[in-house]
């Protein structure tokens, strides 16, 4: 399900027919020396008034750039998005600025603007719109500039207005709100709010509220941390509720009120029983199981087996459920269908299930403290068992029953129980240990090559990213990637033998036997060998890089555990050389822990090692924690085993 989740500026209306830009080049690049580019304004106003009794928005945006370098990937390609029905395009204008050698600028106004719809699953259409549109004659010391107008036709659809909506510095940034007094509004802050002042003032019949961040300079752009929302400054404005002759409405100023509005949209699917084909099916799962959880399970992988996922977002189909009878005839549907069809599967199971709204890991927001359409963009089914709630998140082929795809967990769940009913429920987080990656080898030592026989177990989190990845993959291709998941100790691994199984089995592990050859691993000095255990050093380049990065987080795919057992069998006329074994470890911090050592069990070398990353997010104050059980692992890296002849 898609949301129509987008950043709006504020402006103070600025025209664009300025004879040249108002500032001096050549300090903007002193100030921002080795940058790209400069944003200049990034303001929006948002005009909040009554027209015929009914709320009537316009939001007005000033968006304007100055390149600074010769080279850069900031080019003259610009996006206007919109969606009919629900907030359209009413006027835009943009025109770029070459700089002339008299050091003017000429004007190139654009004329041509191109509208078109984004692709999805090849034939089907999203329901956002783009305007796209190309700034003339862009290079070093051009400037560009544009102004566009929204008009909202759902005014639950205001949008937010980031303070620096990318990596570049900006000048100014303004966020204005011009509201009617019969109208009450609402502002939601989310990210760093220093460095942005805030004032308000009044006439007889309208608030002023205006933000002001300026001087804000670029950002680093860190591949591990979480989307910019999490931390970058940025506010939302909702209307609570309006007052027209006497009577006041309310629109946005509770969960309440959002739940009563996305109600709307699934008032009437499935109202009609199930067609006698769903029924059948209903009825045949049931003769292989009648137990309610067996029978839950088993519906829900019939689904996972039966019907294809492909995105199918086409104006208000972005937000409403299609008919269970219809995608069971049709095969495929959305996030919505799926839930469409095993809420309606399960009640014709006489099981009651539920259909649920929730935002992806993506958005950082709670129900409470954002009750707008922004605060969430996909949809779930769920079920009530045994005193706790189920998630069923038909969207990922090869998910486990009973756990929640990656993307949502530890979000909140908006559970539509009926009209006038429903629950704000968090997803669990699948605890580490649930998701264990654990790898056995036995070792041993033929002529100075090391041979290697082992077994690889993945659960929970780990096997099901795995199996998603490989059932998209040709027969060769996905045989090429296990290979490669056992290649260890330098790129001379040779895979000898290899064994599959429980691939699409989603109750059980995925296990995988193997046999590899590595040649030139032991290195051999005189009379002695050495040998390093660390064949997988899989954190050598993890540490967390701080400078420049504040308070970013780093963000985890899913809470995870990682184990390796390793045993080396001493080759005969050899001894562990003073017997002398690495200091063990075992380092603990919140949710990060490291525990590994060496013992000699008869004439082997055993190291056992776990690794567990209990969280999802790394926050600030956990990097020095992290970076110091990156140091423990790397000096771990560079440890040597010694064997001497006897």
């Amino acid at each position: 399900m898609k949301r129509m989740t987008f950043a709006i500026a504020g402006l103070f209306f600025f025209s664009l027919a300025i004879a040249q830009p108002q500032y001096d080049f050549a300090e903007l690049q002193k100030e921002h020396q080795g940058e790209n580019a400069v944003i200049i304004k990034n303001n929006t106003t948002y005009e909040i008034g009554l027209k015929k009794g009914k709320p009537a928005i316009t939001s007005t945006r000033v968006f304007s750039y100055t390149i600074l370098q010769d080279r850069t990937r900031m080019g003259g390609t610009y996006e206007v998005n919109y969606v009919p029905g629900f907030y359209e395009i009413k006027d835009i204008k943009a025109a770029s600025y070459s700089p002339e050698e008299d050091g003017k600028y000429d004007r190139h106004k654009v004329k041509d603007f191109e509208d078109y719809s984004d692709l999805s699953g090849y034939i089907f259409y999203d329901d956002s719109r783009h305007r796209r549109f190309y700034f003339p004659k862009m290079g070093k010391g051009s400037y560009a500039e544009v102004e566009y107008t929204y008009e909202y036709l759902k005014p639950q659809f205001l949008g937010a207005h980031f303070f620096q909506p990318s990596s570049l510095a900006v000048k100014e940034s303004v966020l204005t709100i011009v509201v009617d007094k019969d109208i009450e509004v609402e502002f939601s802050s989310f990210g760093d709010s220093s460095g942005i002042t805030y004032t308000r003032t009044e006439s007889r019949k309208e608030v002023i509220h205006t933000w002001t961040k300026n001087n804000a300079p670029a950002q680093k752009y860190f591949s591990d941390a979480p989307p910019a929302r999490y931390w970058d400054p940025h506010i939302y404005v909702r209307v609570k509720s309006y007052t027209h002759k006497g009577k006041t409405r309310s629109m946005l100023g509770n969960v309440n009120d959002l739940y009563a509005f996305n109600y709307d949209f699934i008032k009437d699917v499935n109202t009609d029983p199930v067609s006698p084909d769903i029924q059948e099916v209903v009825d045949s799962l049931k003769k292989v199981n009648d137990n309610p959880d067996s029978l839950i399970r088993n519906i829900f992988y019939w689904v996972q087996d039966n019907i294809k996922y492909i995105a199918i977002e086409d104006g208000l189909g972005g937000y409403v459920p299609r008919q269970a009878n219809d995608i069971f005839d049709n095969k495929y549907g959305d996030c919505k269908d799926k839930s469409s069809i095993i809420t309606s599967m399960l009640r014709a199971a006489e099981i009651p299930s539920y259909l649920c709204w929730i935002g992806s890991r993506d958005l950082p927001y709670r129900y409470g403290e954002l009750p707008t359409p922004n605060v969430d963009n996909h949809m779930i089914a769920a079920v009530y068992r045994q005193g706790k709630w189920i998630f069923l998140d038909g969207t990922a082929s090869q998910l486990q029953y009973g756990y929640p795809t990656n993307f949502i967990q530890g979000k909140e769940a908006l559970i539509a129980i009926n009209k006038d009913s429903f629950a704000v429920v968090r997803v669990p987080i699948i605890p580490a240990e649930e998701n264990r990656y654990t790898d056995t080898l036995y070792m041993r030592i033929e002529e100075d090559v090391l041979k290697c026989s082992g077994n690889m177990e993945a659960r929970g989190m780990q096997k099901i990213e795995s199996t998603e990845l490989m059932v998209r993959l040709k027969e060769e291709e996905r045989e090429k990637l296990l290979e490669n998941m056992q290649r260890k100790g330098n790129n001379k691994c040779k895979v000898d033998s290899m064994e599959v199984f429980n691939l699409l089995d989603r109750e059980k592990p995925l296990l995988v036997d193997y046999s590899i050859t590595i040649p030139d691993y032991v290195t051999r000095i005189e009379n002695n060998l050495y040998v390093n255990f660390w064949l997988s050093k899989t954190y050598a380049s993890a540490r967390i890089d701080t400078a420049g990065r504040g308070r970013i987080p780093k963000e985890v795919d899913y809470a995870y555990q990682d184990r390796h057992h390793y045993e080396l069998i001493v080759p005969e006329g050899y001894r562990l050389k003073e017997n002398k074994l690495p200091d063990a470890v075992n380092f603990h911090k919140g949710a990060i822990s490291l525990k590994y050592g060496y013992t000699m069990v008869d004439n082997r070398i055993v190291l056992d090692y776990t690794f567990t990353v209990d969280t999802l997010i790394i926050e600030a104050d956990q990097f020095a924690d992290w970076n110091e059980v990156i140091d423990l692992l790397l000096k771990a890296y560079s440890e040597v085993i010694v064997l001497e002849k006897e």
